[in-house]
């Protein structure tokens, strides 16, 4: 739990642009409202109910590694050209 929540902070810090940061703290924010019920409903145990979890934590995966700084660099690096 801490480690998605850390994730979804440094995600929400390092987007450039204003929809992605609001992207990463809503995800961010419904985790944490899921932690929150969790404790009191466990409701990974049924498939319906973990589809939200599990889709929340892949986005901001997502978004950490495109916006991770080695993304950045090697997206702008110029790439070299094959010979023909």
């Amino acid at each position: 739990m801490i480690t998605v929540i850390y994730t979804g902070l440094n995600v929400f810090k390092k987007a450039p642009d204003k929809q992605t940061r609001i992207l990463a703290l809503s995800t961010t924010l419904g985790l944490i409202t899921y932690y929150v019920h969790g404790t009191m409903n466990n409701f990974l145990d049924t498939d319906k109910a973990s589809v939200p979890f599990w889709g929340l934590i892949a986005a901001l995966v997502a978004l950490d590694l495109y916006y991770s700084a080695d993304h950045r660099q090697s997206s702008l690096s110029p790439k070299s050209e094959l010979p023909e």
